[in-house]
């Protein structure tokens, strides 16, 4: 936990634990401070996750909020990195272990928003030709911004659009068989796009873990598709269709 935590955890739990010690001008201007700090807590959390803060409901919203930033204190300057640890933090209470849809769509959300920040890559689809020049072990492909692998057995991206649109059917909450996307940002918005079912157990294995972006080791797909009976020339040239795949890196 960097200093900046550590001081924030400590202000604002000493702040938030003592109220009766808020007769000084000292404490009362802490305790200010410390009610803005709330609030431009929750309004990031909001900002990341505006589908989740709607399920949880306002009041529901803001307590699992403060209780979050008791655990999970800023860490760093930029409020937009804030909140990696929702979606976990939300699965661990009890009050929601029969809403399981509402973890997941704060983990959507979350791998969502950074996949919007996420870094543009220059490639040029042309320089896939590395593949056929050059070993493999000397050869990265180019995801797409913010390629990330996401699962669940609910329909989130459904689920995600009916409620910033206000179009929900009760259909979108019934448990359905388990789904997986690739979450990318391919122009300039975020998308989700469904994974064939053949190509589910490579996808997961590579893209699952934040260190997949932007490049991933065309060793690691040789041998994922290996592993897992997968065609390599099929599944490359659908994930280059898809502009997933955008590319080739020489390592």
């Amino acid at each position: 936990m960097s200093q900046l935590a550590k001081w924030q955890q400590a202000f604002v739990t000493g702040i938030l634990d003592t109220p009766e010690q808020l007769e000084t001008q000292d404490v009362r201007a802490k305790a200010i401070y410390a009610n803005n700090l709330i609030h431009t807590q929750r309004n990031a959390l909001a900002t990341s996750f505006p589908v989740t803060s709607m399920m949880l409901g306002a009041e529901g919203f803001a307590k699992a909020a403060l209780e979050y930033l008791y655990i999970y204190p800023k860490s760093t300057f930029d409020w937009a990195e804030y909140g990696e640890h929702f979606a976990a933090f939300l699965a661990q209470q009890e009050t929601l272990s029969e809403h399981q849809v509402i973890p997941d769509m704060a983990h959507y959300e979350w791998l969502t928003a950074q996949a919007n920040r996420a870094d543009n890559i220059q490639s040029e689809l042309s320089s896939l030709a590395l593949i056929q020049s050059k070993p493999s072990a000397e050869v990265a492909l180019v995801c797409s911004p913010g390629l990330c692998y996401v699962h669940s057995k609910y329909d989130l991206p459904a689920l995600h659009k009916g409620h910033l649109s206000g179009e929900l059917s009760r259909e979108l909450f019934c448990v359905s068989n388990p789904q997986s996307w690739l979450i990318h940002r391919p122009n300039t918005a975020p998308q989700s796009w469904p994974i064939p079912p053949h190509f589910v157990l490579v996808c997961e294995s590579l893209f699952s873990q934040p260190w997949s972006y932007p490049y991933i080791a065309l060793e690691s797909v040789l041998s994922r598709c290996n592993q897992y009976g997968v065609d390599v020339s099929d599944w490359l040239t659908t994930l280059v269709q898809a502009n997933l795949i955008t590319g080739a890196h020489s390592r």
